[in-house]
């Protein structure tokens, strides 16, 4: 079957039966994850056949990537907006906590649209948007928290991708019910601790490289 045409965007040019098909997939992954999606179901739920599924997604796969792009734009705008209500003078931990602080928000309000964008994996892919978009936020977040360091080495950028990993982990334990009453505040409360415990080690090695 041929490739759906594409906008600039790298989002298909769908019709209306398209359109209906994504809300529906995005309300199945909110109520009940990945896990609820079926493409006779989806079909059945915006009112048309599996075949205008094919023609306007190629698969269910091309479904779920689409509903993943969206989120993860909105992701991107949340993490963005977090640096932009800093003043221009935010240190590096300050700039770090917010980003990780509107992350685990995030998160934990959209539990099963942000497990979607990790649990997604089809064995072919045929085009890299996704992991793509995935790796510029890393970047765009490593970048924010150098702020007032220089991420020029490896060693640089390794300790902050390590630092938002361990963010990421506690945010995942979080959102999936594996750290017993853990609410919000007391989720904010773990990050944060990360964050200022991650920055204070970084700092305390480039001290230690300097001497």
């Amino acid at each position: 079957m041929d490739q759906k045409i594409q906008t600039k965007s790298g989002r298909p040019k769908l019709d209306d039966a398209g359109r209906k098909l994504l809300a529906a997939a995005r309300r199945r992954i909110v109520e009940g994850g990945l896990a609820s999606l079926s493409a006779r179901g989806l079909a059945a739920e915006a009112g048309c056949s599996v075949g205008t599924l094919y023609n306007n997604f190629r698969d269910l796969n091309g479904v779920i990537r689409q509903v993943n792009i969206a989120t993860t734009r909105r992701l991107e705008t949340a993490l963005e907006d977090s640096l932009s209500r800093l003043p221009r003078d935010a240190g590096q931990t300050a700039r770090l906590t917010a980003m990780a602080s509107v992350y685990l928000d995030f998160a934990m309000d959209n539990p099963n649209l942000w497990n979607a964008l990790f649990e997604f994996r089809p064995k072919q892919l045929d085009d890299q948007r996704l992991p793509e978009m995935r790796e510029a936020m890393l970047t765009r977040m490593m970048e924010a928290g150098a702020h007032g360091t220089d991420p020029t080495t490896d060693q640089d950028r390794v300790a902050l991708r390590m630092l938002w990993a361990s963010v990421h982990g506690v945010v995942s334990l979080v959102v999936n019910d594996f750290i017993p009453g853990a609410d919000r505040e007391t989720a904010r409360a773990y990050v944060n601790l990360v964050v200022s415990s991650g920055v204070a080690g970084y700092r305390t090695l480039l001290r230690e490289e300097r001497t």
